[in-house]
């Protein structure tokens, strides 16, 4: 597997991972909504 596509696939788990988090933490608000914002805008946001 090349780098190009391992990081294709870690990218499509982090919403997966945020939600998981998520309920963990059982808080009222959320890290994020993974449904209403891009993994792109989600990435900028955090970097």
């Amino acid at each position: 597997m090349e780098l190009k596509d391992f990081i294709k696939e870690a990218i499509k788990d982090i919403p997966e991972a945020i939600v998981e988090c998520n309920d963990d933490l059982e808080v009222i608000g959320t890290i994020v909504n993974p449904k209403r914002v891009s993994v792109e805008k989600m990435l900028r946001t955090i970097y």
